[in-house]
């Protein structure tokens, strides 16, 4: 496909039906409460936050800094999530099984849309650090990441930090083609068939032990190394 192909249905996500909205998520495995939801494709994206600081606590974590899982069955070969509830001009973090029978089973790609006629392109404002559960079995493929830049940026001038509310608006892109270069996650892929906006619920995501869950669940691969 043409990059001036990709993105021509683009402005419908922001025009797009609303979703159902999030529930609530715990996963003893990890111990991280999880803000969640299942679009009818069967795609999940589950959002854990820190808790709100108080005023005296000094050493509370980013409020830039956000845990993202998505569970997506193999009939869908990418998935993307737009932090702003739009394409363009907002971090994209877009996933995709690589494929691997070892290391990285799928993986998440940084970037952001400057137009609807271009090709995101690497957004390096965000930073990624890959957690437990990342992997893929015979029906699904999971991806979870802490992202530092995901709900909080400076763009164009523009301020924004999704956690001064309790509701945000979120939007959603998947295809069933896979990207060109499935074990890089700098990889053009083509066009999403499928898309979706939803008002989710920050509150039902926030965790007290917030970084003592990101360090014990740092994602070990197969020669115990740790990617970031």
């Amino acid at each position: 496909m043409r990059p001036s192909t990709l993105l021509t249905v683009i402005p419908l996500l922001t025009t797009g039906t609303a979703l159902g909205g999030s529930t609530q998520h715990h996963d003893a495995d990890t111990n991280l409460t999880y803000s969640s939801i299942t679009h009818p494709n069967g795609f999940t994206y589950r959002i854990a936050l820190p808790s709100l600081p108080s005023t005296s606590d000094t050493n509370h974590h980013s409020s830039d800094s956000a845990i993202l899982q998505i569970i997506a069955p193999h009939t869908l070969s990418w998935c993307g999530l737009a932090w702003g509830g739009r394409m363009i001009g907002n971090p994209l973090s877009v996933f995709w099984p690589t494929g691997a029978s070892t290391g990285l089973k799928a993986i998440v790609s940084s970037r952001i849309a400057s137009g609807k006629y271009l090709m995101p392109t690497n957004y390096s404002s965000a930073a990624y650090t890959y957690l437990n559960p990342t992997t893929a079995n015979e029906t699904h493929w999971t991806v979870t990441v802490l992202c530092q830049g995901c709900t909080r940026w400076n763009i164009a001038g523009q301020h924004v930090d999704l956690t001064e509310s309790i509701h945000t608006n979120f939007g959603f892109a998947c295809s069933k083609i896979k990207p060109t270069t499935p074990a890089s996650n700098m990889s053009f892929f083509g066009i999403h068939e499928q898309y979706g906006v939803w008002e989710h619920d920050w509150s039902l995501g926030r965790n007290e032990r917030f970084e003592e869950a990101v360090r014990g669940n740092l994602w070990v691969g197969d020669n115990g190394e740790e990617v970031v």
